[in-house]
């Protein structure tokens, strides 16, 4: 029996010296080695510019590196070995063992692991270099990750030569296997190469004797130990072969004038090297440019794949849904066909209902090429948009009767939808003289109007002259004055607070920087209820109607008398409807002669018998104070009316003050939130709560950023703070806290 035929098949194992990808490549030998032993190879990639100490680190850090893998690598009942050479390429190193040893069997790595994919191919230069070049008998494994990448068969059976792997020492390792000390070696083709060549250095010389010897006493040690290794006719050659090459080596030392030329042309061969790392250099970074432009591509590429799958997805949602429309219309068919009678005037019905199907989706159609075509306001202040008159229709089904939920004096109030968002539409009688841009012009100066008790104004429609109000659902004052549909009556505290609410709101309208606005049409079913606080509606409807000719009421019982020989709204005329308003809340009653009916009862001293007694136990005092406003309010001489900031709000603001400092003290126990608890700002339950000097509560956040923002007048009143200073509200935190407690759903 041959000595190479003696050897085992095993699986050989290519290592780099990255530890952390020669674990997953390690990994994979194991569990894909059927059984075989291992033998990890490994290539030192030789220079020539390194002297023979700094060699010598390099290979005891080689051979260090090497045993750290075959610890790491042990496994019961499998033997591990190594096999490692120098060369001048690492990938010809690769293909010089494979035919020395005749390796049948190799693992080695595809291409660094973050260039991994699913449907990578060979990234390496080494593995392209492997699998191109190296001998047909050899099935080669490509392993990326810890994953099969590609997979070369062999093809055939290899030519065995005697003594190619002589020079090669192998450490075992494995359940009963001595370890046979190794050291760093050349093959004897390599020790050729490195006597011939004419541009190696003395220090190359030496390396290549030391390595001779090296090797040579190596030999005769084995030949010592094993003596059937000996006795091998390869093991002769082999020796024969090394006697030769020292003696060759020593006849080179003697040619030192060759060896200088030789230096020479090796320092010429350096300088061409370094221009040809410079133009290598050069090269990677236009390779690195098209792999970042090719990862753009990639990235493009999954962004379309992923819109598309969304596509797809919505596709599907779609088809589904229109396969329960399906559904739907075939039962309702089925219950249709039990009345033989109606059967015909269905089908008549059902072709109408096509008919109008396509004529909407053809007008829809049309409304949006209307749309995309229609320009936009570039001078429009913010939050306010412009609608056209189809918006309107389509918002109100053509203005249906069915969702008319209000009629003023100026017009009728409907109820749509406009960007998924249900509105309060009001629609102006009149006989137009005001131009588009001249309306526009109007109501961006509503636009502008903020406050915390005023109905948002969201947009108009300059073709039909109307204006678009957010919709508030919680009901009007009105509503819960006469407690319509079974509503809870409103306590005195809660009618002092809308009191004040309204007055603040109508403060804010007579004294604004932008212009003196009257609301015209003050009653309480303008008066809307949001999270338990009062905000006032159609505060812009005069303003605009007073350019539109548009007719007005005059039968409304809230309306100034004035009004109706002078034809001349005034802010007066907003403070007698405001002291009706106060009256009914007071009593309850029809705003139709309560002022008389109040006046009566305070002069007999019997205002306890006209007082609401839905709305508990009036204080007497405050009941007696407000209702002596309210009828100064009311004074049939405009000139006798009291002034609402000066005068009504020095009595409605401190009744409010302390209506909460007694509802501080009052048990919470309602999911709702009460209205004390908001912030008249944020509209939300106040965490820090101070007090401004304008005696309202307010948080300490939003306060201090109004102030920040360059504002001196009050948010709730517009009447100019007498300081900055906020007092923080201890009792009221303190009653907020224990109310969340209690309600941890809100």
């Amino acid at each position: 029996m041959s000595f190479s035929n003696a050897k085992e098949e095993k699986m050989y194992v290519a290592v780099s010296n990255d530890m952390k990808e020669n674990t997953t490549l390690l990994s994979w030998a194991f569990n894909n080695s059927g059984g075989l032993n291992l033998c990890l190879i490994h290539v030192h990639k030789f220079s020539t510019k390194i002297v023979n100490l700094s060699r010598k680190k390099e290979q005891e850090a080689m051979s260090v590196a090497l045993d750290e893998y075959l610890r790491n690598s042990q496994k019961p009942g499998v033997r591990v070995e190594k096999l490692y050479i120098e060369a001048f390429s690492i990938k010809e190193g690769i293909i010089q063992l494979i035919q020395q040893h005749c390796i049948r069997k190799l693992v080695i790595g595809a291409a660094s692991e973050k260039l991994y994919s699913r449907r990578m191919t060979l990234k390496s230069k080494k593995a392209v270099y492997v699998n191109d070049n190296a001998p047909s008998f050899c099935h080669i494994w490509f392993i990326c990750n810890g994953r099969l990448i590609h997979t070369r068969e062999a093809i055939n059976p290899p030519k065995l030569s005697p003594g190619k792997n002589a020079l090669v020492t192998a450490e075992r390792y494995g359940a009963g296997s001595r370890t046979v000390p190794g050291d760093l070696s050349l093959s004897c083709s390599s020790i050729g190469n490195n006597r011939g060549s004419s541009s190696r250095s003395g220090s190359m010389r030496e390396f290549a004797t030391g390595r001779l010897s090296q090797s040579s006493s190596m030999f005769m040690l084995r030949n010592e130990s094993e003596s059937s290794v000996i006795d091998h006719p390869c093991a002769k050659l082999l020796e024969r072969d090394l006697l030769k090459a020292e003696n060759s080596c020593q006849v080179a030392f003697g040619e030192s004038p060759r060896c200088q030329i030789a230096e020479i042309k090796a320092e010429m061969a350096e300088r061409l090297y370094k221009e040809e790392l410079k133009l290598r250099k050069a090269k990677e970074e236009d390779l690195a440019k098209e792999k970042e432009e090719h990862k753009i591509t990639k990235d493009l590429w999954n962004e379309t794949s992923n819109e598309l799958h969304m596509i797809t997805a919505q596709k599907f949602s779609l088809e589904n849904l229109l396969e329960k429309s399906n559904l739907s219309l075939k039962e309702s068919e089925k219950k249709l066909l039990s009345a033989v009678e109606s059967l015909q005037k269905y089908k008549n019905e059902l072709e109408e209902l096509h008919m109008e199907r396509n004529n909407a989706v053809e007008e829809a159609e049309m409304l949006r090429e209307h749309l995309s075509r229609r320009p936009s306001c570039s001078n429009l202040p913010l939050f306010f948009s412009v609608f056209s008159l189809a918006d309107l229709e389509e918002a109100t089904n053509f203005f249906d009767p069915c969702l008319k939920i209000g009629e003023g004096g100026y017009g009728n109030i409907y109820l749509g939808v406009l960007c998924h968002t249900e509105v309060a539409i009001h629609k102006l009688h009149h006989n137009s003289t005001l131009g588009r841009q001249e309306f526009i012009q109007e109501v961006e100066v509503l636009s502008k109007l903020r406050h915390p008790n005023l109905v948002t104004l969201v947009g108009a429609c300059p073709e039909s002259q109307a204006l678009v109000y957010e919709y508030l659902p919680g009901g009007s004052l009105e509503d819960r004055l006469i407690c319509r549909d079974n509503a809870v009556p409103l306590p005195w505290q809660t009618r002092i607070r809308i009191a004040t609410e309204l007055c603040s709101a109508l403060i804010f309208l007579h004294s604004n920087q932008l212009g003196c606005f009257i609301h015209g049409d003050l009653k309480p079913s303008n008066v809307l209820s949001a999270n338990c606080v009062c905000k006032l509606d159609n505060f812009g409807i005069c303003h605009v109607a007073s350019k539109t000719n548009a007719s007005m009421d005059q039968t409304n019982t809230y309306m100034d008398p004035e009004f109706l020989s002078t034809e001349e709204l005034t802010p007066k005329s907003d403070v007698y409807s405001f002291g009706i308003i106060l009256l009914r809340l007071l009593t309850g009653k029809s705003a139709l002669g309560i002022a008389e009916e109040v006046e009566y009862a305070l002069a007999k001293g019997t205002l306890d018998s006209v007082l609401d007694p839905s709305a508990g136990d009036w204080p007497f005092v405050q009941a007696e104070q407000l209702a002596h406003t309210a009828l100064r309010c009311c004074d049939m001489n405009r000139e006798n009316r009291p002034d609402l900031g000066s005068d009504v709000w020095r009595v409605l603001e401190p009744m409010k003050v302390s209506c909460q400092s007694s509802s501080v003290h009052r048990p919470v126990s309602d999911d709702q939130a009460p209205n004390y608890f908001m912030c008249p700002i944020l509209q939300d339950i106040m965490e820090d709560p101070h007090v401004a000097s304008d005696g309202f509560t307010y948080e300490a956040e939003a306060i201090r950023g109004w102030l920040d923002s360059g504002h001196y007048t009050s948010p709730m009143t517009n009447v100019t703070l007498a300081n900055h200073i906020l007092t923080p509200n201890r009792a009221l935190r303190s009653t907020i806290q224990e109310w969340l407690i209690r309600n941890p759903s809100v």
